[in-house]
């Protein structure tokens, strides 16, 4: 994958950064979109054991 960066420097220090990244394209070739059954199974169970943990 690929990226650009992009820095303004000012007095030996960055003083705004710019990026163009795809992180829709990453997503998509490391399989999380969409994301897999297994992954959503996954996420429920987890948000289900916080929230008895942490009722309210």
């Amino acid at each position: 994958m690929r990226q650009a960066h992009f820095q303004r420097v000012r007095e030996g220090r960055v003083t705004e950064h710019w990026a163009v990244r795809d992180d829709q394209g990453l997503g998509l070739q490391l399989g999380w979109i969409p994301p897999s059954p297994m992954f959503l199974v996954r996420s429920a169970i987890a948000t289900r054991r916080a929230r008895r943990a942490h009722p309210g």
